[in-house]
C-alpha cells in the first residue's frame, strides 16, 4: 500500500505538469476538465504566487477540515456587468424593480450620471423594448435616468396606471383578512406611487385604514383612543396588537363550537338507540 510520503510526492509531481502557467481567473487549469479539477482540489490546495503571478498547489495535510476542498488567495480580474430586465409584460412592480436594480448598480460602480441611460439600456432584453430604445437613443442617452424611467413607464405601462391603483387603494377594505397582511398589502401598492401626485402620505393613508378596517375590529380601536401624532408605523402596530387579540378570541370561540358539535354528535346516537330500546 503507498505510504503518505510517496502519496504526496505522486501528487507534487503530478500537479507541477499540470498547473505551471495557470493564471488568476481561470475556471479550469489548461487541460484539465471539470472533473479531473475537483478530483485534484480534493487532494491539494490552490494557492496564488504574488510573486510569479501564478496559482500552484500544496498537498493537503490532515490538520485541513474535510470540509474545505480548497483555498483561492487571489483576486478576480475587474469584469464588466451590467443589469438586465426580462421579456415580458412590463407591470409596475416590474418597473420598480427595474428602477431599484439599476440605481444600486450605478452606486456600486459610481457611474456618472452622463453615461446611466447607456450603461443598462441593453440590459433590456425584450425586443419591444430594445427596439424603442434604438429609435430615440440619442434622447434617452442625452437626458437623466429618471427621465429614461418616466418614458419608460409612460410608453409601456397601462394607460392612467397609477390613478387607477390609488383608486384600488382608497377602494380596499380589510374583510375577513388580517388586518396586519391588509395594511402591508395598501402600503406595497401605495408605495408603488411614490414619486407621483398620486401618492398618499402617512396621514391620508392611515386615514384610509382607519376607514376601512373590520366592524369587529372598529370599536376596539375607538376604545384604545389612539393618538393623532402616532406616526404611521407606531399606529399600525397598535391596531395589529388589538386585531390579535380578536383573532385569538374568535378562534377560541371556534373551538369551544367544534367541540360542542362533536360532542353532540356523539351523544345523539345512544339517545337514539334508547329510545328504540323503550318502545321495543
Amino acid at each position: 500500500m503507498e505510504d503518505a510520503g510517496a502519496r504526496i510526492q505522486r501528487q507534487r509531481a503530478y500537479t507541477s505538469r499540470i498547473l505551471p502557467h495557470a493564471r488568476p481567473g481561470l475556471r479550469n487549469p489548461p487541460g484539465l476538465g471539470a472533473v479531473a479539477t475537483r478530483r485534484l482540489l480534493a487532494h491539494a490546495l490552490l494557492v496564488y504566487d504574488s510573486a510569479n503571478e501564478v496559482l500552484r498547489t500544496r498537498p493537503r495535510t490532515t490538520l485541513i477540515p474535510p470540509d474545505v476542498y480548497f483555498f483561492r488567495q487571489y483576486t478576480r480580474p475587474p469584469y464588466c456587468t451590467y443589469e438586465k430586465l426580462s421579456a415580458g409584460e412590463l407591470t409596475p412592480e416590474v418597473a420598480r424593480d427595474w428602477d431599484n436594480a439599476c440605481t444600486t448598480y450605478f452606486m456600486h460602480k459610481k457611474i456618472d450620471a452622463k453615461d446611466q441611460v447607456k450603461m443598462i439600456a441593453f440590459g433590456m432584453l425584450d425586443p419591444r423594448l430594445r427596439t424603442w430604445y434604438l429609435t430615440q437613443r440619442a434622447t434617452l442617452d442625452g437626458g437623466t435616468f429618471t427621465q429614461y424611467m418616466t418614458a419608460l413607464k409612460n410608453a409601456w405601462l397601462e394607460s392612467h396606471w397609477d390613478t387607477k391603483l390609488r383608486r384600488k387603494v382608497l377602494g380596499s377594505q380589510q374583510g375577513n383578512r388580517p388586518f396586519y397582511e391588509w395594511a402591508l398589502e395598501l402600503q406595497n401598492q401605495n408605495a408603488l406611487l411614490y414619486g407621483s401626485t398620486t401618492h398618499l402620505t402617512d396621514a391620508q393613508l392611515r386615514n384610509q385604514l382607519e376607514a376601512n378596517i373590520c366592524e369587529e375590529l372598529t370599536i376596539p380601536v375607538l376604545r384604545a383612543n389612539l393618538a393623532d401624532n402616532l406616526t404611521l408605523k407606531a399606529w399600525i402596530e397598535e391596531v395589529k396588537y388589538l386585531d390579535d387579540k380578536r383573532l385569538e378570541d374568535l378562534a377560541a370561540h371556534r373551538k369551544i363550537a367544534e367541540d360542542l358539535y362533536k360532542s353532540s354528535r356523539r351523544a345523539a346516537p345512544t339517545s337514539a338507540h334508547r329510545l328504540l330500546a323503550w318502545v321495543h
